[in-house]
């Protein structure tokens, strides 16, 4: 009677270990992919409310929101922009509030920094009232784009996008 060997040799299993390896890495690979491109979606998202929210605005109150001067804010109380650089502003985050509940963009870093938004611009402002403006807010050109009805500009590596009103 004779015996003959059951299982696998050293190099089967070895080759069946590289073959999962490289699956797995690539199924890794395609999870980055997804993440950043949820990401964009999200920040989409994020910026269409805010968009929103300026149309009911200007509906509610025939006209956008104005800070005490013309220049970048950020559309909550909290310090925003380049490494925090651009103030928070009451009357424009209560006039934003009433609409949605401010969500904030993840923060981005760049050659300038942390950016962390998004920001709003007020251009020129008459008899109390911003007459035109932007909200800005940035992105990694390698993980998104910026929305349909937007502005895009490359700057510093990053991706600008700006909201343009009226």
């Amino acid at each position: 009677m004779t015996k003959t060997a059951r299982g696998f040799t050293l190099v089967e299993l070895l080759v069946a270990l590289a073959i999962i390896g490289l699956l797995a890495s690539i199924v890794l690979a395609s999870l980055n992919s997804a993440r950043a491109k949820a990401e964009d979606a999200r920040k989409s998202v994020i910026m269409q409310q805010y968009k929103l929210a300026l149309d009911f605005i200007y509906q509610k109150t025939g006209g956008y929101p104005a800070p005490s001067t013309t220049g970048i804010y950020c559309i909550d109380v909290n310090p925003c922009g380049w490494n925090n650089g651009w103030p928070g502003d009451t009357t424009i985050a209560t006039a934003f509030r009433e609409f949605i509940s401010l969500p904030r963009l993840n923060p981005i870093n760049g050659a300038l920094g942390t950016f962390i938004g998004p920001a709003y611009n007020c251009t020129a402002i008459t008899n109390g009232v911003c007459t035109s403006g932007d909200i800005r807010w940035f992105t990694d050109p390698s993980l998104g784009t910026c929305p349909g009805g937007t502005e895009a500009l490359l700057t510093q590596n990053l991706l600008r996008c700006r909201y343009i009103f009226p």
